[in-house]
């Protein structure tokens, strides 16, 4: 397997995975025994997240020295990182529907491509831009709601801002003073700065609230194991290897997977424009892929 085709399967991976968050983060925002609030799920998930990759560095003896202008890189990656989930909670209801929050968000790749080409002197290739196009236009497809909605102007900037940061956060691991450093090393110090930042804003907003069922328990588990500490390693390693660019393009697959669980087990219903959706993603994806194969 070529360096491109590792980074690429890595990116799929990373985004099937993120695309099961819903299962499990659903649950825990729904009303009654089981609820956490917004902050008080990203503050755990961060936070467990961040144990097995400590665990990992004391076992291959990874150092966690670092210096203080690395420190300071970090935190600005940590806050675009969760600068990008915090402004994607402030824009869901009641500013904006689920759906059209998750749309505008997913522009990030558009944002991505947009930094590139205008600060990297990146150029995307004709099959690139299609793709791109094909992937946010499914991925507006799967999630647009239907009936009448409510749509106020902040949501939208939140959801705005919220993509711009995630792009940032993608390109900034690639060009940065610690882009070189050791992958897990990097995911852990971005995971627990994360872990304080949402403490800080939870302990602000007086919005932390603890773990008290089983249930909150297992779910926080599979939040932080699986869709925080091996997620964020994948986006670490997937960017290395395929840019950041290509990477957030294959992003689209996260909409797509939490479509699928829907239909599987929330009775979600199977539409028109939803098979016209998945039509589109599964093209661009498969666009990437051929063209991935070509530059190997």
């Amino acid at each position: 397997m070529t360096r491109i085709q590792k980074g690429v399967t890595l990116a799929l991976v990373t985004s099937i995975l993120y695309g099961l968050m819903p299962f499990f983060s659903v649950p825990l925002q729904a009303e009654g025994v089981n609820h956490l609030s917004n902050l008080s799920i990203l503050f755990y998930r961060n936070l467990l997240g961040s144990l097995p990759l400590a665990l990992i560095m004391l076992w291959k003896r990874i150092s966690f020295r670092i210096s203080l202008p690395e420190l300071i890189t970090l935190i600005v990656l940590a806050g675009f990182s969760d600068g990008a989930a915090l402004f994607q909670i402030e824009g869901y209801p009641p500013l904006l529907p689920t759906g059209i929050a998750s749309t505008i968000h997913f522009l990030y790749p558009v944002f991505t491509a947009l930094i590139m080409m205008i600060f990297y002197k990146e150029r995307c290739s004709r099959p690139t831009l299609v793709a791109l196009f094909m992937a946010v236009s499914g991925v507006a497809l799967l999630s647009w709601p239907t009936g009448d909605v409510s749509v106020k102007i902040l949501g939208i900037v939140f959801e705005l801002l919220s993509a711009i940061c995630f792009a940032l956060y993608i390109v900034r691991l690639n060009h940065s003073r610690v882009s070189r450093m050791d992958g897990t090393k990097l995911t852990f110090y971005i995971i627990f700065i994360g872990s304080l930042l949402f403490a800080g804003e939870g302990l602000r907003t007086n919005d932390l609230q603890p773990l008290t069922t089983p249930f909150q328990w297992e779910y926080i588990f599979v939040l932080g194991i699986v869709c925080t500490a091996i997620v964020n390693l994948l986006i670490v390693i997937s960017t290395r290897l395929i840019g950041s660019t290509i990477a957030s393009m294959l992003g689209a697959l996260e909409p797509l997977t939490a479509v699928i669980v829907g239909l599987l087990f929330m009775g979600e219903s199977l539409t028109l424009t939803i098979s016209i959706g998945i039509l589109l993603v599964l093209s661009s994806v498969l666009l990437i892929l051929h063209a991935s194969k070509k530059t190997s």
